[in-house]
């Protein structure tokens, strides 16, 4: 569905795995307040239930989202590879009309979105045919080899982005009920927040305290400029 909801698990998963190792579970596990405990094993059933209730209902919300990204991330530096050399080309050859169609900066790329892209990127590739057939071209860089790269990137993504989907009643409905699905698990989540306070007399108490708050962040897992501190190792939790 949405990278929302593949960032979002991906939280709850690392939040509940650190609370999981064994370090951290030394610390709350039958200790007082006993209802942390209780919580804690519930939390890792609703994670389970979530799970469970995505695949029944046939989304992926793991995998697509990063193999979407990835194709992107490959449409947008083969497009930005191929339109530099491009537009100096155009200029030179004063043709301002074209140069500035090609005229696009990475960050103008990545701006760029499902459809958008997909046009973009061929509007420059058709404009890199007749020029790469020039034999002048080949000095400012503008090849057979990098249109080619182009054309095989951006058709990989567009298989991606028209993967067959609901239509938009049954879509909107299925996002509707999903969020409720993560809502409740980030309720329990909040719960804990709650009561891991009260661990907070002693060095690893307030470890535990500080890891967890640092686990339930939530990273972007998609594409983009950088990558955030990496939370705590985590370990799965006992089954």
């Amino acid at each position: 569905m949405k990278d929302e909801f593949s960032n979002r698990i991906t939280m709850f998963k690392t939040a509940r795995d650190f609370l999981h190792l064994p370090v951290q579970k030394a610390v709350w596990f039958q200790q007082p307040p006993l209802i942390f405990t209780t919580k804690a094993a519930a939390v890792v059933l609703s994670i389970a239930g979530l799970h469970e209730y995505c695949q029944q209902h046939g989304i992926d919300i793991t995998g697509a989202a990063k193999d979407k990204g990835r194709e992107e991330a490959d449409v947008e530096n083969a497009g930005h590879k191929l339109c530099r050399p491009l537009t100096r080309w155009f200029r030179d050859h004063e043709d301002e009309t074209n140069a500035t169609k090609c005229d696009l900066r990475i960050s103008d790329w990545r701006a760029l979105r499902d459809q958008t892209l997909i046009e973009k990127a061929r509007e420059v590739r058709d404009l890199a045919v007749p020029v790469a057939a020039n034999p002048a071209a080949f000095q400012y860089g503008v090849t057979s080899a990098l249109i080619q790269d182009l054309t095989t990137q951006v058709n990989e993504y567009e298989e991606i982005v028209n993967l067959p989907t609901l239509n938009i009643g049954q879509r909107k409905a299925l996002t509707l009920g999903l969020r409720a699905e993560f809502n409740k698990v980030e309720a329990q989540f909040e719960a804990l927040e709650d009561f891991i306070l009260a661990f907070d007399t002693t060095p690893a108490g307030r470890t535990l305290i500080a890891g967890f708050k640092q686990a339930r962040i939530i990273r972007d897992a998609g594409h983009g400029p950088g990558e955030p501190p990496a939370p705590p190792a985590p370990t799965p939790p006992p089954a």
